[in-house]
């Protein structure tokens, strides 16, 4: 599970660069391929159990002729593993941050004459003061759904308690979120 969300913060992180967007790929079919090598084992696994995973990774190769060669690729990219791994650290706090304006000062709008596309119809605006600090349309929105179910489900399986709140203040946002689109739909 910890792979899979690596894998999908490091799509989302990565945008649309094509040669980092092969790499993850690559290192998601690794990962997969040399599973229980890699999460299977510990201090306290038999030698029994240690030869019996190792039969399992020689079927996969045997099964996969690449997958050697992948995770030869998987090792020299270690930078961008690194790299990958502390801007993560940075997506988690833009995302925090935006949730938190969210919930403290944003606000939602209906534009009733605008279409009957739900898209033209829902915004949410996050003011403070004055201030507008951001405006999201109903896609943006969407989007930011994604990156929040990432960022919690990331907190949740790693056990993070330094954001108590993370988790209900992400189920706040999606509530809200889909009440005012089945509002509008009414």
């Amino acid at each position: 599970n910890a792979v899979k969300v690596f894998v999908d913060l490091s799509l989302t992180t990565c945008g649309d660069n094509r040669v980092d967007v092969d790499r993850i790929t690559c290192f998601s079919s690794v990962s997969t391929n040399f599973a229980p090598l890699i999460f299977e084992i510990d201090q306290n696994t038999s030698s029994e159990r240690f030869i019996s995973i190792c039969m399992q990774i020689v079927d996969n190769v045997e099964k996969n002729k690449e997958s050697l060669k992948l995770l030869a690729q998987v090792g020299n990219n270690m930078k961008l593993w690194e790299d990958l791994k502390q801007s993560h650290g940075g997506f988690e706090e833009t995302t925090l941050i935006q949730l938190d304006n969210i919930i403290k000062f944003g606000s939602f709008h209906f534009n009733i004459g605008a279409s009957f596309n739900l898209s033209d119809m829902i915004n949410l605006t996050v003011t403070k003061g004055h201030k507008v600090l951001k405006l999201y349309t109903l896609e943006d929105l969407k989007e930011f759904r994604s990156k929040c179910m990432l960022v919690v489900g990331r907190s949740e399986q790693t056990h993070e308690k330094s954001q108590p709140d993370r988790y209900k203040d992400f189920q706040t946002f999606d509530r809200t979120l889909n009440i005012t689109i089945d509002i509008a739909k009414l």
